[in-house]
């Protein structure tokens, strides 16, 4: 049955009030309510307010109505108990099939809203086959969407659930690549990559790794023709307005050129430091931690926060040991640029 939220949709119509209760919402919007938890003067003050709220909305409240999930649209094996228990938290979801296999892996901050959005998907064809396929529904809590992040992207490569490979952006599909050129200058390509490749770093599509490389280029000051960027045999474009100091020419040395190339390849590798990367854990008293050792990626827990503020060594002691890749790399350095709140924790080398 379709229903619409009257105080989720005030919130957003008429955002800034103090409350959204029916008493102090009606008074601060000039609603007449005279006997609150009466139930006809409660009805009446609703019915004003849903007046105001249609009126005020230019769609007609069309994208704030909402529908119940269906049970006679979805596998008859589903137990719906499954999606009930799930919390609306940060974590990991998994569909099974009625054989027991593992269909589609996603993560979400709000699981339990993103489950219901694939058990109400009547958008795609592959969402409607992919709803009907799914008879049972696991999930698990991971309180940092980082470690969601990774963990998903983990589980993906190693099951390779048949509706993930159906998604373009659910995995790392394009790599950057660095080789040296006969006069001695690094110079970088994107293309796709595959499983032998060992890219410096990896994106989710190509136009995602191209405007990360114009950054780069901008920011560590390299040729554009070095990151086939340009092929103009006169010089790249940034050389004609001097923001390139010419080695697509000849003018700097490969040397001079390489050292800033260098750079690049530091803080892709987090300049080899030793790390620990803390966020929100599964509960109020929990931290969770990412272990970056050297510049690489070597694991992820859950410890009590207060352990890790006493000594930052005692994280070993909860560790989940993990090998690093190059898709992990770039999850952890493009969650660290997103997400202000991580905290960093120096450690020894």
């Amino acid at each position: 049955m379709d229903h619409l939220d009257t105080v989720q949709t005030t919130k957003i119509l008429f955002p800034g009030y103090k409350s959204y209760g029916l008493k102090n919402i009606t008074r601060d919007l000039g609603i007449e309510l005279t006997k609150h938890h009466r139930a006809i003067d409660d009805t009446k003050a609703t019915a004003l307010l849903f007046n105001m709220l249609f009126e005020k909305d230019s769609q007609n409240l069309q994208s704030f109505i909402r529908q119940e999930i269906n049970p006679a649209a979805l596998n008859p094996k589903l137990k719906l108990e499954q999606f009930d228990d799930v919390p609306n938290k940060t974590g990991v979801y998994k569909f099974y099939n009625e054989n027991g296999e593992l269909i589609y892996i996603g993560k979400s901050i709000h699981i339990k809203k993103r489950i219901e959005q694939h058990l109400k998907n009547t958008k795609t064809q592959k969402g409607l086959e992919m709803r009907l396929k799914i008879a049972a529904i696991d999930h698990e809590l991971t309180g940092s969407e980082l470690i969601a992040l990774l963990k998903e992207s983990e589980e993906i490569k190693t099951h390779k659930p048949i509706y993930n490979r159906a998604q373009k952006n659910s995995v790392f599909s394009h790599g950057l690549f660095i080789h040296e050129d006969q006069a001695g200058y690094k110079r970088f390509t994107i293309k796709k990559t595959t499983s032998n490749d060992q890219p410096v770093t990896t994106f989710t599509s190509s136009a995602n790794a191209k405007a990360m490389l114009e950054y780069w280029v901008s920011e560590y000051q390299l040729c554009q023709k070095m990151c086939n960027q340009h092929d103009d045999v006169n010089g790249c474009f940034n050389y004609s307005i001097k923001k390139c100091e010419g080695a697509c020419v000849g003018a700097e040395s490969p040397e001079q050129y390489n050292q800033r190339v260098e750079q690049l390849l530091n803080y892709l590798n987090f300049n080899s430091s030793s790390f620990l990367i803390l966020d929100k854990g599964r509960n109020s008293k929990e931290s969770s931690f990412v272990w970056i050792h050297q510049g690489q990626y070597r694991g992820y827990g859950f410890a009590f926060r207060y352990l890790i503020k006493r000594d930052s060594k005692n994280f070993k002691k909860f560790l989940i040991p993990q090998t690093t890749n190059r898709d992990f790399q770039s999850i952890i350095r493009m969650q660290m640029e997103r997400d202000e709140k991580l905290e960093l924790i120096q450690l020894d080398q």
